[in-house]
């Protein structure tokens, strides 16, 4: 299933933060709109800087709100654990009293999470938040093509 991105307005952003910028690739034998992973290292008004490919800076324009996925949790460090309960089988992630319920959730030791993230940035803002800490990962650098 692919899931519509969301838009992100620069003021939702903080430094360290990942999001898919999307760009025009003119190849002559299949042009195509693609998507590339990048870290935001500035932002402005109406815009962000963010590291690319080869470690350069781009100005962006158009970026695109990354979704959260179990493998994208796994892959930010969060440890997975299989329970079974009157619902039968889930799944729960957690990360320095973090957590992450399939069934539930997010949650903060042992609290409901007001707000559910449902994007990267979001995780990634609402981690430093509550634990002073940066949430990062290697991101993988290409995704499909996007019509």
């Amino acid at each position: 299933m692919i899931m519509q991105a969301e838009l992100i307005c620069p003021r939702d952003l903080i430094i360290g933060n990942f999001v898919n910028r999307k760009y025009y690739n003119p190849h002559p034998k299949n042009p195509s709109w693609e998507l590339e992973r990048c870290e935001i290292v500035g932002t402005r008004i109406n815009s962000v800087i963010a590291k690319i490919k080869g470690g350069s800076h781009s100005v962006l324009d158009y970026w695109e709100a990354i979704p959260l996925s179990e493998d994208l949790l796994l892959n930010l460090g969060f440890d997975l654990t299989v329970n079974i309960g009157n619902q039968g089988e889930f799944n729960v992630y957690s990360l320095n009293g973090i957590t992450y319920n399939t069934n539930h959730g997010w949650w903060f030791s042992m609290r409901y999470l007001e707000f559910q993230p449902k994007y990267i940035h979001q995780l990634q803002n609402i981690y430093f938040y509550l634990t002073g800490e940066s949430l990062t990962y290697e991101p993988t650098n290409k995704i499909p093509s996007v019509g």
